[in-house]
């Protein structure tokens, strides 16, 4: 790495730093109000997040599998916001019928390794995961029209609320303005972002990865839309680890 490139990257370094500390000083005065709280109505639901503003959306491979998002506060707290991610069984979508019992057993065997602190320390570059817990579905926002599932035992994680954008939105973007300013269409993330933030990000995902991997968990599902950015200029790095799993290697190959 020439020194034009490493300057860059120990830049991108300090602003990362003061992000993190901002970052973990909000984790660390949430971690407190949520602990106890096992209910929906338990929260204040602020607002719904997500690509679709009104409907639940297919959670991937999982046929018969629902979810949705909700930026949440604990309720008569002013702590940080949360999100309160909900899953449920609907045994029309996808064509494969599977009791709420193997649904919320399939997703809650995933977000366990995620959500103790004993099986995976917190991580800079890792979405915290404050607890998970089986309720009832009602009291949710945009439920109105499907009445019949307010009352379903969903699986709910509290996890931290990450004030940024996905990767794979922050790429859309500068593309736009690539295309605006005369650039050529395509052309790869180099021509997207500069060399020290593309180092900066490859530095922080590999580092999120190498965090798992040291605690024989391996992640089934990086892509950029799982992948959160924030900072004044998005220079800090999230990974999304809710679909993770329990590694299978010796130990000698961590």
């Amino acid at each position: 790495m020439d020194s034009h490139a490493q300057r860059g990257l120990d830049e991108q370094r300090a602003l990362c730093a003061v992000e993190h500390a901002r970052v973990e000083a909000e984790r660390r005065s949430a971690a407190p109000l949520v602990a106890a709280r096992n209910t929906v109505d338990a929260f204040d639901v602020i607002q719904r997040v997500g690509r679709r503003a009104r409907t639940w959306r297919p959670l991937g491979q999982f046929y018969g599998c629902m979810g949705a998002a909700f930026e949440v506060k604990p309720r008569g707290e002013h702590g940080p916001l949360l999100v309160l991610k909900v899953v449920l069984n609907d045994p029309t979508h996808g064509g494969a019928a599977r009791s709420e019992a193997d649904v919320l057993e399939k997703f809650r065997a995933e977000i366990e390794f995620t959500g103790d602190p004993a099986r995976l320390p917190p991580h800079r570059n890792l979405a915290y995961c404050y607890r998970y817990f089986v309720a009832a579905a009602r009291g949710l926002p945009d439920l109105d029209w499907m009445d019949e599932y307010t009352e379903c035992q969903t699986l709910c994680v509290v996890m931290e609320h990450i004030n940024g954008t996905t990767l794979q939105t922050l790429a859309g973007q500068q593309q736009q303005q690539h295309a605006a300013g005369g650039g050529a269409a395509g052309g790869g993330a180099a021509s997207l972002f500069p060399e020290a933030v593309l180092l900066s990000y490859s530095e922080q995902l590999l580092r999120a990865i190498a965090h798992l991997k040291d605690h024989a968990i391996v992640h089934r599902d990086i892509k950029p839309d799982n992948v959160m950015v924030s900072g004044a200029f998005r220079q800090f790095l999230k990974v999304r680890a809710t679909r993770a799993t329990a590694a299978a290697w010796p130990e000698t190959d961590r």
